[in-house]
């Protein structure tokens, strides 16, 4: 049975902040804080662009955030952490200032849209502002703002007044940049698909492909997994799926709009419950944009 926590949040005057144009800035926090207790911002992305970073607003440098969950969403609709797609562990910032964090790879969203929660520390309390007062994230005043949210158990969530917004700042790259690392999908992530991101060679970017092209599975044979890879010369919808020798369906490994870029992706040889199949031949069938391919794969166990 669920239980309804009652969630207090409470409001810490800060003044003199720097990188924000408000009079005062204030501290948000929650009380009670119970074990998945958090804050959800929301991240507003333009097709194409990528998330490579965050920085926010940190009260106390002494009390980091246990985890930064990462994961797609709606505006106006509260997020869902049962589907997030990358974790940060241990999060914090100086005393005051803007805590940052940068990700090793981009990621995207279908819904060109992210929601940032950050986990309260359990039974953490917050009395005041600065060291050693508990955890908090900076908010300021603005007018018919995106909502964001406070939950008490990761489960029931309240909007906040939009009257306000939270000090954070999205690092966003822009779809046509060239990054050193080309982004991975939120939505992939959060479904299980494990990527290993292509990447340049030290001080080197990597050059985006010039056609869409299945590269097909590396080893093949295999055992245990395979990396798929393959190219696109532009934004996409693509379905990259696993036959069986009968022409089953046995797991969805992408089935999503992804931007240009060069992808590994990673089967370890299960099937979409999770469980392990059989050795044997398999059928990896990519599709992007009238282009269709596939390719014959072998587990051997």
């Amino acid at each position: 049975m669920k239980t309804n926590h009652m969630i207090l949040a409470g409001l810490l005057l800060v003044c003199a902040v720097s990188r924000s144009s408000a009079e005062d800035v204030q501290i948000l926090s929650l009380s009670p804080v119970a074990e998945h207790s958090c804050i959800a911002a929301p991240i507003a992305l333009a097709e194409g662009q990528s998330l490579s970073g965050l920085s926010w607003l940190n009260n106390d440098s002494s009390q980091p955030f246990p985890k930064l969950l990462l994961m797609e969403g709606l505006p106006g609709v509260a997020p869902d952490i049962s589907q997030t797609g990358l974790i940060l562990q241990e999060v914090t910032g100086e005393v005051l200032e803007w805590g940052e964090v940068s990700l090793d790879v981009p990621v995207t969203s279908t819904t060109d849209f992210i929601y940032a929660v950050w986990v309260f520390p359990s039974e953490a309390e917050t009395t005041g502002q600065g060291l050693g007062q508990g955890p908090g994230i900076g908010i300021e005043m603005q007018a018919d703002g995106v909502p964001f949210y406070l939950s008490a158990d990761g489960e029931q969530w309240m909007e906040y007044s939009r009257d306000y917004r939270l000090c954070v700042q999205p690092v966003v790259t822009p779809a046509a940049a060239r990054l050193a690392v080309f982004p991975v999908s939120l939505s992939a992530l959060a479904e299980g698909v494990e990527y290993a991101p292509e990447s340049a060679s030290p001080g080197e970017i990597p050059v985006l492909p010039s056609r869409t092209v299945l590269h097909g599975s590396r080893p093949n044979p295999f055992n245990p997994r395979t990396t798929v890879s393959y190219d696109l010369a532009g934004s996409a919808r693509v379905s990259l799926k696993v036959f069986d020798a009968r022409g089953r369906l046995v797991r969805r490994l992408v089935s999503e709009k992804q931007v240009a870029g060069v992808y590994n992706v990673i089967w370890r040889g299960k099937d979409d419950r999770g469980a392990s199949v059989s050795s044997g031949v398999y059928f990896m069938r990519f599709e992007a944009s009238g282009y269709v391919q596939s390719e014959r794969i072998t587990l051997v166990r």
